[in-house]
């Protein structure tokens, strides 16, 4: 009967092993192949899809005769290949052409061919492609821009969120969560960071001789100053608090520390910013208090000792920096 020779035609079942194989390799090909070359891949992949079916669709149409379950199944499968594929159009074609072609063919050789019922079915086909790739490829676009929106605008408010309105530095939040990573990572990796704090000398008087706007002018070029000192990615400037700064150095030890703070002296004793009511000199300066971690002090020890040796430069006066 044509059900026993249906199960029992052995190059049937080695089409499908050979399919088998053809899409197992074509996955372990996507995951070596260069990324430069990932659309010749999807091509070969699909043509290879599209025929092997086709050729299963022929049997099940042309040699057995059952039309109605290999126009069922082409349009499954084509269905199945718009979801995947409809993205790329080129690739989606290369894949249903095949198929389409041998499904719309088995019309016509049907004992029981009507031309218009053919032409209908076919028509409706393309029409549910291409209007299916359409919507799906814009959808799919959309979504792209909007996730892409969305992160850019997750992007800007963390940010803000992060950033000092004044001075475009960090902020303290920030600063808090940067010494507790460091703190943690110095921990498990036995490694050491340290921290300057850092403030402008006389600044409250600076502010009472000029007023807050140059005040202002004047924590920005000195932020600016502190940047420019900053020669890795890595090392962060955040504004503590009024005219206090903070810098955070990852993987440094206190002569590296040591090094940064001299290099910030140098920088900011070359943009010579007039101080009308200092006692030190007659430009603005920074004092310095260097901190080093070790393994028995947590961040709010770290800081207070950093706070303890920019008391000490204070006390020696001023425009200078003092480490342990």
């Amino acid at each position: 009967s044509i059900d026993k020779e249906l199960f029992d035609w052995e190059p049937s079942s080695y089409q499908y092993s050979f399919q088998l194989v053809i899409y197992v390799a074509g996955l372990f090909s996507f995951s070596t192949t260069p990324r430069r070359y990932w659309r010749y891949e999807c091509d070969t992949y699909a043509i290879l899809f599209g025929l092997s079916w086709a050729i299963a669709i022929y049997h099940i149409a042309i040699i057995y005769q059952f039309f109605l379950s290999a126009s069922i199944f082409a349009n499954l499968l084509m269905m199945a290949a718009l979801l995947a594929l409809y993205s790329r159009a080129q690739t989606l074609y290369l894949a249903v052409t095949p198929i389409f072609l041998i499904s719309s063919w088995s019309y016509f050789v049907r004992d029981d061919f009507a031309i218009l019922i053919a032409l209908q079915e076919t028509t409706a086909t393309i029409l549910i492609i291409e209007t299916g790739r359409r919507i799906l490829s814009r959808w799919f676009t959309r979504s792209v821009e909007r996730d892409v929106e969305n992160k850019r605008l997750l992007n800007e408010l963390t940010q803000l969120a992060s950033r000092d309105q004044l001075t475009n530095l960090y902020n303290r939040r920030f600063f808090e969560y940067e010494i507790d990573k460091q703190t943690t990572q110095a921990k498990r990796y036995n490694i050491p960071f340290s921290v300057i704090l850092i403030d402008i000398d006389y600044f409250k008087r600076y502010n009472d001789a000029l007023g807050h706007l140059q005040g202002d002018e004047c924590l920005k070029i000195v932020a600016k100053v502190l940047n420019a000192s900053l020669l890795r990615g890595a090392d962060s400037v955040s504004r503590y608090g009024g005219e206090e700064f903070v810098v955070i150095l990852p993987n440094t030890d206190i002569d590296g520390a040591i090094l940064v703070a001299e290099r910030i002296q140098s920088n900011m004793a070359k943009m010579v910013i007039s101080h009308p009511d200092s006692e030190i000199s007659n430009v603005v300066t920074l004092s310095q208090g260097i901190a080093t971690w070790n393994n028995h002090k947590g961040p709010t020890q770290l800081i207070k000792e950093a706070d303890n040796h920019l008391y000490q430069a204070k006390e020696l006066g001023r425009a200078q920096y003092k480490a342990a």
